[in-house]
């Protein structure tokens, strides 16, 4: 009674792990593929500052340059025309502008940087937990598979059953799953014509 409780034990197993057969190979592959998309993730920031420390640069550079030389202009313009001179004190001031301007552009360039940085970082997010989860997928698949081969070669053999056996039972499932696809198929191009 026990021998014939553990061989239906058996079966019902290994039937449901049957149609597993995940090489230990492929959790490998989605590990470098982890390792991928973490590299692919540091190259993407990388990147990402490059742009935009070319881009604060560009900005100082306008603002303490072209900016600075027609803002300090205007102002002498102003004064000259009010009868006043340009002192240091109000060159200081003036300055004091430039830099608050050069701040604020520079600043939103930071902001842009920042969006940036954090739309990546949910999008790794994503592609990194996706991966983890497809990783941890395959590793018990094929954790599952290699227990179903232990089991075979430790109880197969007491109870009847043998991996032979077992794919004879896949084939002949597949033979007849296809048999009856292909009469549905069949039946369906009849009522309406053949499909593209």
């Amino acid at each position: 009674m026990k021998l014939i409780r553990l061989a239906t034990l058996l079966s019902v197993m290994l039937g449901w792990t049957s149609c597993v057969s995940i090489p230990q190979e492929s959790v490998e592959l989605a590990q470098l593929t982890g390792e991928m998309i973490q590299s692919a993730k540091l190259s993407h920031v990388n990147m990402v500052n490059l742009h935009f420390d070319f881009r604060r640069k560009e900005v100082e550079q306008f603002a303490y340059g072209e900016w600075k030389t027609l803002f300090i202009k205007n102002v002498t313009s102003k004064l000259e025309g009010a009868g006043q001179e340009m002192t240091i004190e109000k060159y200081d001031l003036s300055m004091d502008r430039v830099r608050k301007i050069a701040t604020e552009w520079t600043s939103q360039v930071d902001a842009d940087r920042a969006k940036v940085l954090q739309a990546l970082e949910e999008h790794y997010t994503v592609l990194t937990a996706s991966n983890e989860e497809l990783t941890s997928l395959l590793r018990s698949a094929a954790d599952l598979s290699q227990t179903r081969t232990a089991l075979l070669d430790r109880w197969g053999a007491k109870v009847g059953i043998s991996s032979q056996k077992i794919q004879e039972v896949e084939n002949k499932l597949s033979q007849g799953t296809t048999r009856i696809r292909d009469l549905f198929q069949s039946e369906r191009n009849k009522l309406t014509g053949p499909q593209q």
